[in-house]
């Protein structure tokens, strides 16, 4: 099962499904979503590394920018420190040695000095380079006099004025040193500033990059939402929304189909699915449809068959009912016709009567076996029987009816191997059609039933000159439930029944039909070709020449029956005795030893096959002598298994009938002479 999704995606991938479900021929191509997804990643990657370039050359920045000044400043204030601690101690040193002129003062001087001298060669390097000569070289040059002076002052005996001189110019140097210290403080002050300006101007260019950073990255994540809400949330909501429209029962789909290969397929593969659910939930419905038309044709079939069924049940109680009166006119007419002195029109109308008697007989036959239903016996046939009774059973109506059947029966034999009763309804169904056909068409017609033996096969046909048939309607005549006719007119079961029943007897069904002109249906059935057996013809059992004298016990609850048959059996030399029940059997068996029993199947109380049994199990001499009458051999059929070997008598009947009947007792009914 293909399904074309070319109107989903027109312009996109013609797609076929293969037989596989959910199986996309679809070539791995690159996907849109991992493009712009590397894109982006490589462009924030390169960001951060831009980011991280600049803040690392910053950090370098600020490291050379800063780092000589705050150590400049760093040694700087150790040095004045130093420096100016040094220099109280020297100016006390020279007030003491003003004061007193001690040695002791003199040599604190003197270590003073030299520590200051030490100073200059330690801090000699340091780079507070200006237009003019360092200040802190100046100061430890000055320094370097000082130690001189001291020295000399220390090797003096005595002090003079020059040593005042000196002392005075210790004290001023002493001056020029701390201000010279206060402008290197200053200096270095400003340098600081100044640093500190720029580490200002740096810090606002990294807040402005860091500003950009975050800029950027708010960017980003914005970028990023609206890529996930039009690439993925939006195809998978409109996705969900399609599962509910399926769950709920709606497999018509139509919509967009994402530009994301990672989606594509997916909706592809859905719209498939859809589409396939869509075909099964059709041929789901069709088998559906068509389960329930077998259904319905089952069901109709079991309306009809016990339609059917209750037509038999009242067809047997009807022929029942019909077949003893029926008896009585038919052997009464019989008991009149030997007398001899008959005048000669009462005897033509005892004739009428008997003939018109024994037709109606054949009637109610013919009409009881065809009610019943019976499992097929096949069995060999001549067909030319069954056509014989098919014609007693429409003639009547087909007359009334203005419709003229044209019928020439074939000469031999037309032996087939089937169930005489299941062809009868077949022949009968279609010559039904046919009728009806010719009622819809025109006031009167023609039916032509015409049979033939061909080369090992026989065909039997039906045509009219009815109304015909459609050539659309042809085909459909044989399924269950069709019909052409109006509605309450037909069952649409007649022809499929009859198609059924051929085929069952490996035959087949040919229908030839002109729309105004009128239908042939042809039956065609295999020959049966194999030898008569000895059945096929049988033997008409031997008749005594001379009547049997015997005592004959009739038991029927029908007054006129018994009577005709106490009469039937007096006109053969038979002594009678009749009984209207089998109540009080066994008593009166032990008065009288009858040599016949005849005895009706159906009777209140005791039935003749309650009779039968008594006999077969007290009187099994009586039971070889007895004869079960009934007027529906359809009862009869029913018991067969006990009924073996029993003769039966079928009403209504001849005095010929009751005669063989007697006759296939054999011997053991004929009492010695």
């Amino acid at each position: 099962m293909a399904v074309q999704v070319r109107e989903l995606c027109p312009a996109k991938l013609p797609l076929v499904m293969s037989p596989e479900p959910h199986h996309l021929s679809l070539k791995p191509k690159p996907s849109s979503i991992q493009k712009r997804f590397i894109v982006l990643q490589a462009a924030t990657l390169m960001v951060v590394l831009w980011l991280l370039a600049a803040a690392g050359y910053f950090v370098f920045w600020m490291q050379r920018e800063m780092g000589a000044p705050l150590e400049d400043l760093h040694h700087a204030l150790l040095v004045a420190a130093e420096v100016e601690k040094e220099m109280e101690e020297l100016k006390a040193a020279a007030v003491e040695l003003h004061d007193s002129g001690g040695q002791q003062s003199t040599a604190v001087l003197v270590a003073t000095a030299e520590r200051l001298e030490r100073l200059r060669h330690r801090y000699i390097e340091l780079p507070l380079v200006g237009e003019e000569q360092p200040l802190a070289l100046q100061v430890f040059r000055s320094t370097g006099q000082v130690v001189e002076l001291a020295q000399e002052l220390a090797q003096s005996s005595s002090r003079t004025p020059p040593q005042h001189h000196l002392l005075r110019t210790m004290i001023r140097l002493h001056v020029e040193a701390q201000e010279h210290l206060h402008r290197i403080h200053a200096l270095q002050i400003a340098r600081a500033q100044a640093s500190y300006q720029r580490i200002r101007r740096s810090m606002l260019w990294l807040g402005g990059l860091l500003a950009v950073a975050v800029a950027f990255a708010i960017g980003m994540i914005s970028l990023f939402r609206r890529m996930h809400r039009r690439l993925l949330w939006q195809p998978l909501e409109a996705l969900r929304q399609m599962v509910l429209q399926v769950r709920g029962g709606q497999l018509d789909l139509h919509g967009p189909v994402p530009d994301a290969l990672e989606l594509e397929p997916l909706f592809l593969s859905f719209y498939e699915m859809a589409a396939e659910l869509r075909e099964m939930r059709e041929a789901l419905e069709q088998k559906v449809r068509e389960r329930t038309a077998r259904l319905e044709q089952a069901h109709q079939q079991l309306v009809r068959a016990a339609k059917l069924s209750a037509l038999g049940q009242l067809v047997s109680g009807v022929a029942h009912e019909v077949n003893n009166p029926l008896t009585v006119i038919l052997g009464f007419s019989e008991v009149a016709l030997m007398r001899d002195d008959l005048p000669a029109r009462l005897r033509a109308h005892l004739e009428a009567i008997r003939t018109e008697a024994l037709r109606l007989k054949n009637v109610v036959a013919n009409l009881t076996r065809f009610s019943q239903q019976q499992a097929a016996r096949m069995a060999r046939i001549d067909l030319r029987d069954v056509l014989a009774r098919l014609i007693q059973l429409r003639s009547y109506q087909l007359r009334v009816h203005g419709i003229r059947l044209h019928y020439h029966p074939p000469s031999q034999p037309v032996f087939v191997c089937g169930d005489a009763e299941q062809l009868l309804q077949v022949f009968f169904n279609l010559m039904l059609n046919a009728e009806q056909a010719i009622k819809r068409a025109r006031a009167e017609g023609d039916i032509w039933l015409h049979c033939s033996a061909e080369v090992g096969r026989v065909v039997v046909s039906v045509q009219d000159n009815g109304a015909g048939i459609p050539s659309e309607l042809r085909e459909q005549i044989f399924e269950p439930l069709f019909t052409s006719k109006p509605m309450g007119r037909g069952t649409g079961l007649g022809l499929t029944v009859a198609y059924e029943i051929v085929r069952q007897h490996h035959g087949e069904i040919r229908v030839e039909s002109e729309p105004g002109r009128g239908s042939t249906f042809s039956i065609v059935l295999p020959e049966d070709r194999q030898p008569a057996a000895a059945d096929d013809h049988p033997v008409e059992p031997a008749h005594a020449s001379a009547p049997v004298t015997g005592l004959a016990l009739v038991l029927d609850d029908e007054p006129a029956i018994a009577a005709l048959l106490e009469q039937l059996l007096s006109a053969c030399g038979w002594r009678t005795l009749v009984r209207y029940d089998a109540a009080q059997l066994e008593a009166e068996l032990h008065t009288v030893a009858p040599d016949l029993i005849l005895c009706d199947l159906k009777m209140p109380g005791r039935t003749g096959l309650d009779v039968l049994r008594w006999l077969r199990q007290h009187r099994p001499a009586l039971a070889a002598r007895f004869i079960l009458m009934t007027g529906d051999m359809a009862d009869a059929e029913a018991h067969a298994g006990e009924l073996a070997g029993v003769v039966i008598l079928l009403k209504p009947f001849t005095a010929q009938a009751l005669q063989d009947a007697i006759g296939r007792l054999g011997p053991a009914a004929r009492p010695p002479l």
